[in-house]
């Protein structure tokens, strides 16, 4: 990590845009280090777990701790897209000791924690943070929806103004570990959820920590207490099945042919019919072993669904009135294939071409800077960089993705 950290990049002035960087709170960890010339250990220590009376808590993840730790499960196959209800199996076990997802703490002392900040920088054993600087902690700086709501982020925090209540909110991921926090510091309520398993990338337990605090609000002040959020929606209830059901057809002869019954989406493969669940909008998991590598996704024109892709493969079909020949630089070829990394938060990706475009899991485009070297296209902040060497008898052996290196995995 202190490498990457030496190696990437600046992609836009500081104040100007935001993204959320572990990289960035690694930095700061190596400039208290620096500062202090103490472990970044011994500062959390220190200045935040023993004045909050975190005592229980451990300032990093190391295996040490781990006859301490809950098991963390993830996705029993790391190399493709988890399907909903999919096989868990035990997760890895790895050190964090940089300043990012460092932490392991119980929700006894999280509660202690989401008090200083309900008590505006005061905690157990007295003032943590000065006035000053709790109010530039929880400073909006810039514009940073939180799950789809409007908010800003602060230093480390999500801050927004809902209904005349301050909210202050986080989330945080760690390999087989997700957890969500909010405090309410105008009603002087806060909650926090931590869930021992890795469900999907963008998964958080926001809701359970949002409807505890609607629950703690009306409570406190005698309300008829809220009913518990419903549950996600069926994920193999397609509203819309009927807009896919049709032949599709691919240049080399293959069909693809899928059917609608009501809500419910079908895939006519190999004599049997698959139910597809929905993953996101126009985009299916497909519980198979000859489909599982990718999802299956569809294209449309003016709102009609015109093409059907998974992986590097694509069919058309009758709407479809664009061209179905596409050129690209030859030496892309190179670079696809099974790439793995020994990061257990990045582990395994597929890289394919399909319709002229080199993509990563078969979904996100990659563009052309100069020779082997790629930007991740259609994101709105330019800062990722995708750099592939080590190129043998017409292969790339490696790939390096923002400083995490991925190396060449001989199997599909």
């Amino acid at each position: 990590m202190r490498v990457a950290a030496t190696t990437l990049r600046v992609g836009f002035a500081p104040g100007t845009k935001w993204l959320y960087s572990n990289i960035g709170y690694v930095l700061l960890g190596f400039f208290l280090e620096s500062l202090e010339k103490r472990t970044f250990a011994e500062i959390m220590r220190r200045r935040v777990l023993d004045p909050l009376d975190m005592n229980r808590s451990a300032p990093v993840i190391s295996a040490a701790i781990r006859d301490r730790i809950a098991v963390g499960y993830g996705p029993l196959k790391i190399d493709r897209p988890f399907p909903p209800h999919g096989k868990l199996a035990e997760a890895p076990w790895v050190d964090v000791v940089e300043a990012a997802g460092s932490i392991a703490a119980t929700g006894t002392d999280m509660s202690n924690y989401l008090r200083m900040l309900l008590n505006h920088g005061v905690g157990a054993k007295g003032r943590v943070l000065s006035d000053k600087a709790f109010e530039l902690l929880t400073k909006p700086v810039i514009k940073a929806p939180f799950r789809g709501e409007d908010a800003s982020y602060a230093y480390g925090l999500w801050v927004s103004d809902k209904d005349g209540h301050t909210l202050l909110r986080h989330t945080g991921g760690m390999v087989a570990f997700t957890s969500a926090m909010y405090a309410d510091t105008t009603d002087g309520l806060a909650a926090f959820a931590s869930v021992n398993a890795s469900l999907s990338g963008s998964y958080r337990p926001v809701a359970v920590t949002r409807y505890a605090l609607e629950l703690l609000s009306a409570a406190a002040k005698n309300k008829e207490l809220p009913a518990p959020p419903p549950p996600p929606p069926a994920t193999d209830k397609i509203r819309n099945a009927a807009d896919y059901a049709g032949t599709f057809n691919a240049t080399d002869g293959s069909k693809l042919v899928l059917t609608s019954d009501g809500d419910k989406l079908l895939l006519q493969h190999a004599g049997a019919a698959i139910i597809l669940e929905q993953a996101a909008p126009d985009l299916f998991f497909v519980k198979h072993p000859d489909w599982d590598l990718f999802l299956l996704g569809f294209g449309r024109e003016q709102g009609k669904v015109v093409e059907a892709f998974h992986g590097a493969r694509w069919w058309t079909n009758q709407h479809y009135s664009g061209p179905k020949t596409f050129q690209y630089p030859p030496e892309w070829d190179e670079y696809t294939g099974h790439f793995h990394s020994d990061s257990p938060w990045y582990e395994s990706t597929r890289l394919v071409i399909r319709k002229g475009q080199l993509l990563v899991e078969g979904l996100q485009p990659l563009g052309p800077i100069e020779p082997r070297v790629f930007r991740v296209a259609g994101q709105s902040i330019d800062v990722d960089r995708v750099v592939f060497d080590s190129i043998i008898e017409g292969r790339a052996m490696r790939a390096t993705y923002s400083g995490i290196e991925f190396f060449r995995a001989l199997t599909p």
